[in-house]
């Protein structure tokens, strides 16, 4: 029969035939070797006819050998019937693979492979170094039986289809030999077969790179090398993708690539982002060092990257003192990244930037695709040079975004003459107060940083904690006080900006009720409204009383009640006829004097009750007040009315206090009812004289109002008086506004 040996392996064989003894000589030769005389390998026969043998080479080129064999004092004799092959793989064989990569076929040449061998893979240096320690020995080989297979370095592997191993490794190694299996041999060694296993580091921590700066990334594992190559996808793409926001560039000459960066050497690469993207994954390509090639691309889903960039919003704004809250977008954002706005980011740090220091970011949400940068601008960074954003990635330097601007707001001056100089520039002494009259409109000019046309202004009561009245809630209250306005280009002076304010009837009474001045909101371009305390709007208006009756006897003294009424202001009665055909500040110039002259005032009640002594002849019922606040235009407040009566008239010193309620629907039925003073007792009992009425004398008292779209006023006798008061019946018809309506009393 044939019997197998391997190649470099020392093999016993027990010799089987007749007279074999120990000392005798057993030799292999070719088939052509008739002589015996060129042995491919011999051996002396020991005890028990067993004889060891150690071929060099396969029989590949030779063919099955032939046993020549000498017996004592014989010469050699062929027996051609006892053959021998020897397997082998043949030498330098070198294979690479990636560690964690499906499993990679790696084909082995050599004279006996076949499917169903196997083979491993053993650090053979390492082996060599734990036999001489066994053996204190300097010459120890690998023994391929005393090692076990690693599954980190691929395991046992079978051979099969033709002579493939599926190489699927763990773990990286350099230079792992080879042991091998011939079908029914034990295992051999075959260290100049060799398999490479090449594996990357992956930092837990991943990588990071900013947008139009170059990074260089160092990677680390067994058999990086120059000339690898690299790319980062986005998450869910496979190897075969385009590059995720980052092209290559070829180390050497520079020229741009598309589709990879290289790898320099030690693991050195630079990649510059084009595009920011959060949670890319690495595609990683082990150039071949022993083929030539290249193995396949690896994705590792584990080795992730950002790359940070901040893309808007490419305007912001702030208001001193207002806490603002930017909401920043981009890619690969991150709590404890900072931020400030320069006009020069590399010139200048976050301490000397107009905000005065690093702005800490907090993520808006997963993703890093928006942050919030929250700040109170001071007034030094109002009206600086335009200010870019500057923002530093995980403490590296800051990167400026010369599109993405900053503009922080701030109101210096208000007045009711167009701002100019020093004023408009809001140093110490700008006006920031004004005065309006209830009932009339009042301009006011603006100056500060980023004032511009388009702001809105309003007021809100002395009272108010913020500007959330701007709402509907407030809507009543805000009409009265001017509503919201629109800042403009004035047309009467087009350097300055201003807006108009209608005061409504009431506003003056409200606002000294809730504290005092008015206090403007302001809001700049898109920004929220900003609550400016000291800049205040004084609201002046008379609000009574509603009825003033006094005789024709004479000079007779007249007080009216408000807010912000004082000594030196100046009232003027006006019929109503007149009234509705003249202005009072027409009636005022023309000298109108039909209830009396225009008079000046005097205090009676610091800033709430003034009076003036009036000269009285005519007999006027219903005379509406023209009042003058000084440095202020005529005004006309309807809340206060004035008859004169003759001397003889029950009501001749009634001075009316309230009337309740103010309207009454038309046919409610619902009484109103005028109170107080001077009341005379004699028209109660006049009143109440019922042999008089009987007899014809009709009643002693008319109630007459101006009702508002009816052309007659109405007119019909008081349902009842006592000493306090005095009971109207409702208007039938329309609805009582009394500040529309004129209140008469016709006694």
């Amino acid at each position: 029969g044939v019997t197998v040996f391997v190649a470099g392996v020392p093999e016993a064989v027990v010799l089987d035939g007749v007279g074999i003894a120990a000392g005798e000589t057993a030799r292999w030769v070719a088939r052509d070797d008739a002589a015996c005389a060129n042995p491919l390998a011999e051996a002396t026969v020991g005890a028990n006819a067993s004889a060891t043998f150690t071929f060099a080479n396969s029989t590949a080129a030779s063919g099955a050998l032939e046993l020549c064999y000498a017996f004592i004092g014989e010469a050699f004799a062929r027996f051609p019937a006892v053959q021998a092959e020897v397997y082998a793989i043949d030498a330098s064989q070198d294979a690479e693979v990636v560690a964690g990569a499906p499993a990679e076929d790696v084909g082995l040449r050599g004279y006996g492979v076949q499917d169903g061998d196997e083979a491993f893979f053993v650090d053979g240096e390492a082996a060599r170094r734990r036999r001489r320690q066994l053996q204190e020995t300097g010459g120890a080989t690998v023994d391929c039986a005393d090692l076990a297979p690693d599954p980190n370095l691929g395991g046992l592997l079978t051979v099969e289809r033709g002579g493939l191993i599926a190489v699927a490794a763990v773990e990286g190694a350099e230079s792992l030999e080879l042991c091998y299996a011939f079908r029914g041999e034990p295992f051999a060694h075959f260290p100049s077969v060799q398999l490479q296993i090449y594996a990357l580091d992956v930092p837990a921590d991943g990588a990071f790179a900013v947008v139009g700066e170059e990074e260089t990334l160092t990677f680390a594992g067994v058999g990086v090398k120059e000339g690898d190559r690299a790319k980062w996808v986005l998450p869910g793409q496979g190897c075969d993708a385009d590059p995720a926001g980052h092209g290559g560039r070829d180390l050497a000459s520079g020229a741009a690539l598309a589709a990879f960066q290289p790898v320099g050497a030690g693991g050195a690469t630079p990649f510059v982002f084009t595009r920011g993207g959060a949670d890319l994954r690495l595609c990683y390509r082990f150039r071949q060092a022993r083929a030539g090639g290249l193995e396949p691309w690896r994705l590792y889903e584990a080795f992730r990257a950002g790359a940070g960039d901040v893309t808007g919003p490419l305007r912001s704004g702030a208001v001193v003192g207002a806490e603002a809250r930017v909401t920043l977008e981009g890619a690969a954002l991150a709590d404890g990244d900072t931020a400030y706005w320069a006009a020069d980011c590399a010139a200048t740090d976050a301490a000397s930037a107009p905000l005065g220091a690093a702005l800490s970011v907090s993520l808006a949400g997963p993703g890093g695709g928006s942050a919030v940068v929250a700040f109170t601008p001071p007034s030094a960074a109002a009206g600086a040079e335009a200010m870019s954003l500057c923002y530093s990635f995980r403490g590296r330097a800051p990167r400026a975004y010369p599109s993405l601007s900053l503009s922080v707001y701030e109101l210096r001056a208000m007045s009711e003459a167009p701002l100019t100089g020093a004023e408009a520039a809001g140093g110490d002494g700008a006006p920031r107060s004004a005065v309006g009259v209830s009932s009339a409109s009042v301009t006011l000019h603006f100056a500060g940083a980023g004032v511009a046309a388009g702001d809105r202004a309003f007021w809100v009561a002395a009272d108010a904690a913020d500007c959330a009245c701007e709402g509907a809630a407030c809507l009543p209250f805000q009409v009265a006080r001017g509503g919201r306005q629109a800042v403009a280009v004035d047309s009467a002076a087009p350097a300055s900006l201003s807006a108009t304010f209608a005061l409504g009837a009431g506003a003056g009474a409200a606002a000294a009720a809730a504290g005092g001045d008015l206090r403007l909101c302001y809001q700049f371009a898109d920004q929220a409204p900003f609550l400016y305390a000291d800049f205040t709007l004084g609201v002046r208006e008379v609000t009574g009383p509603p009825l003033s009756v006094r005789t024709n006897a004479g000079a007779a003294s007249v007080e009216v009640e408000g807010a912000g009424v004082a000594a030196g202001d100046e009232m003027l009665w006006v019929l109503k006829t007149d009234a509705d055909a003249a202005s009072c500040e027409e009636a005022a110039a023309a000298g109108y004097a039909k209830v009396a002259p225009v008079a000046t005032v005097g205090a009676v009640e610091s800033g709430t009750r003034v009076a003036a002594t009036l000269s009285l002849a005519a007999v006027a019922r219903g005379a509406l007040l023209c009042y003058r606040f000084q440095g202020e235009g005529w005004a006309r407040f309807p809340r206060a009315t004035l008859s004169v009566v003759e001397a003889s008239s029950p009501f001749a010193a009634l001075d009316l206090a309230a009337v309740t309620p103010r309207g009454a629907a038309a046919g409610s039925g619902n009484a109103i009812t005028l109170r107080g003073t001077g009341f005379e007792p004699a028209a109660t009992a006049w009143f109440a004289d019922e042999a008089r009425r009987a007899a014809g004398g009709g009643a002693s008292i008319l109630c007459r109002y101006s009702v508002p779209g009816v052309a007659e006023p109405f007119l019909e006798p008081a349902a009842n008086v006592s000493a306090a008061e005095l009971v109207c019946p409702s208007p039938a018809g329309a609805p009582v506004t009394a500040d529309e309506g004129v209140l008469d009393l016709v006694p």
